[in-house]
C-alpha cells in the first residue's frame, strides 16, 4: 500500500486508493473469524484444517505451499528496500543485502514478540511519514484545486473499468482470512477481547492510510505530467520535501517494507516449525529443542529468499502460481472447516484439489476464464459442499 500507492495514484489517480481499502476489509473480514481462532488456539492455518478434519495430511500440504507463497512475498520486499537504498546511491543488491540482515538478525532474535514490538514502531514512523509527505506535496502543488489539472478518469474515486476493481478488491479483501500473521498475533493477544478488537483497529488504520500515498503520486503527476511512476517518491523527495521531511519519508517507505518482511518471515518459521517439524516429524520436541530450530529455521528462510530472488528470480513465477493456488484452492477448506460442522476431510481435498487443477488449466491456458484467481472459487466451492455432503465428518468434530 505505501510503496506503490504513489505509483497507482501516477497510474490511476484517485481510484489506487482501493488496493489500500481492500488490505484494510482484509482485516475487517478477518475479525469476523478472530474470536473462534483465539478460544480454539489455531496458532496457524494448517491448525484449522487439522482442528475441522482430524488429519495432519492435509495439514501439511497446505504448510508446503504457503512456505512458498512466503518465499515470494519476502523476496519482494528485499528487492523494494534495495530500491530505496538506491537513492543514496548504494546498489540494488547491496541495498537488499543489507534490508535482509537487518530483518533477518532481529527476527532470529526476538521472534513474534519482537516482530510486534518493532512493527509498532515501524507502523507509527511510517504513517506519520507519508501522511507529513502527501501534506506537504499538497500544499507544493496549491492544495487540492490544482489536481483539476489531471483528468476528469484520474480524478474519480471509481475506475472506469469496474472490473478491474473487483479485480483489486475481492482477492485483498478474501486474502485476509488466509492471513498467518493475523493467526499468531490474534494467538499472541492477551485476552478474546483484544483478539476480536485488534483486527478492527488494524483494518481502521489503514483504511484511513491508505489515501495518503495515491495522493503523493497524483502530486507528482501535477509537478511532472509526464513522470514515470515509480520516479514519483524519489522526484518528490529531491525537488520538494525538504531534506528532514525526505529522510522521515524514506524511513516511512523501510519501515512499510520491513514490517511486512518480517511478519511473513516469522509466518514462514510457523509453517516450518509447528506444521511440519513439531506436528508431523517431532511431536514430543522439547521447548529448548523448538526454540534453538527456529532462529536456524529463520536465517535459512531469509537466505533462501535472498537466493531466490537474486539468483533465480524465474522461480517468482512458480511462487505466484502457488499464491493462486493457495487462494483457489486453500481458502473454502479454510474458512468451511472453520465454521461449517457438516465439513469433512474429503470434502476439503476435493475443493483443492479441484482449484488446484482450474488454476493450473487457466494458467496453461486450456481454458480461458477472465480474472481465474475470484472464478476459481466457485468450483472449488461447489466441490466441498457436494462432497462434504457425501461423505463422513471425522469423528474429532
Amino acid at each position: 500500500m505505501t510503496v506503490g500507492g504513489a505509483e497507482w495514484g501516477v497510474i490511476k489517480g484517485l481510484s489506487g486508493i482501493w488496493y489500500g481499502l481492500a488490505t484494510g476489509f482484509s482485516y475487517l473480514l478477518f475479525s469476523l473469524i478472530a474470536r473462534k481462532v483465539y478460544v480454539l488456539k489455531l496458532m496457524t492455518i494448517p491448525d484449522v484444517l487439522e482442528k475441522a478434519y482430524g488429519t495432519k495430511r492435509i495439514r501439511a500440504v497446505f504448510a508446503i505451499l504457503a512456505f512458498a507463497g512466503v518465499m515470494d512475498v519476502i523476496g519482494g520486499q528485499i528487492l523494494a528496500g534495495g530500491a530505496i537504498f538506491e537513492i543514496f546511491g548504494v546498489s540494488k543488491t547491496t541495498g537488499g543485502i543489507i534490508t535482509f540482515l537487518i530483518i533477518v538478525i532481529y527476527c532470529a532474535f526476538s521472534g513474534l514478540y519482537g516482530v510486534m514490538i518493532t512493527d509498532m514502531i515501524q507502523v507509527l514512523i511510517g504513517g506519520f511519514g507519508v501522511v507529513l509527505g502527501s501534506i506537504l506535496a499538497l500544499n507544493h502543488i496549491g492544495g487540492f484545486a490544482a489536481l483539476a489539472v489531471l483528468s476528469a478518469e484520474k480524478t474519480a474515486l471509481f475506475p472506469a473499468d469496474l472490473s478491474s476493481l473487483w479485480w483489486i478488491l475481492i482477492p485483498t479483501t478474501l486474502m485476509g482470512l488466509l492471513s498467518q500473521p493475523s493467526f499468531q498475533r490474534v494467538n499472541a493477544s492477551k485476552d478474546e477481547r483484544v483478539a476480536t478488537l485488534v483486527p478492527v483497529i488494524g483494518g481502521l488504520v489503514l483504511m484511513a492510510l491508505a489515501v495518503f500515498p495515491v495522493l503523493a503520486g497524483m502530486c507528482a503527476s501535477v509537478l511532472w505530467l509526464d513522470i514515470e511512476a515509480a520516479r514519483a517518491i524519489p522526484q518528490l523527495m529531491l525537488e520538494v520535501f525538504p531534506p528532514v521531511v525526505g529522510a522521515i519519508f524514506i524511513a516511512a517507505i523501510l519501515a512499510a517494507v520491513m514490517s511486512t518482511a518480517d511478519s511473513t518471515l516469522i509466518a514462514g518459521t510457523a509453517f516450518v516449525m509447528r506444521d511440519l517439524y513439531q506436528q508431523i516429524f517431532r511431536p514430543d520436541a522439547s521447548d529448548k529443542t523448538l526454540l534453538r530450530l527456529s532462529f536456524v529455521v529463520t536465517v535459512v528462510i531469509g537466505l533462501m529468499s535472498l537466493g531466490v530472488t537474486y539468483l533465480v528470480p524465474v522461480i517468482i513465477n512458480l511462487f505466484l502460481l502457488s499464491y493462486a493456488i493457495m487462494v483457489c484452492g486453500g481458502l473454502i477448506p479454510v474458512v468451511g472447516g472453520l465454521i461449517w460442522p457438516r465439513a469433512t476431510e474429503k470434502g476439503a481435498w476435493a475443493s483443492f484439489l479441484t482449484g488446484f487443477i482450474f488454476v493450473v488449466l487457466s494458467i496453461l491456458k486450456i481454458i480461458n476464464v477472465p480474472y481465474f484467481y475470484i472464478v476459481g472459487l466457485a468450483p472449488a466451492f461447489i466441490a466441498f459442499i457436494i462432497v462434504s455432503l457425501l461423505t463422513k465428518p471425522a469423528e474429532s468434530r
